[in-house]
């Protein structure tokens, strides 16, 4: 999810959904997993990543961003991705 909300939110990348959508679908493939969309913003996914957000990324980081932050900003920027793709 940080890396999402990195190129998508902070460094502001534009991508349209239809570009996204094979990555997407490839991964939840490799995963063993159906594509849903919609869980990328569900609330089982934001309790999860909010769970390991400190012990997956301040090895990594100097600086960790604020959950709560990230993820608000997250959920807006892919909603306003797939609008038009629907």
């Amino acid at each position: 999810m940080y890396d999402l909300w990195y190129i998508l939110c902070k460094s502001e990348e534009r991508f349209l959904w239809k570009e996204l959508k094979p990555l997407f679908d490839e991964k939840c493939r490799v995963r063993g997993v159906q594509p849903d969309i919609e869980s990328l913003t569900s609330d089982t996914l934001r309790e999860w990543n909010e769970n390991v957000w400190l012990n997956r990324l301040g090895p990594m980081l100097k600086d960790v961003p604020d959950f709560d932050r990230v993820w608000k900003v997250w959920v807006k920027t892919f909603h306003d991705l797939i609008k038009d793709a629907k």
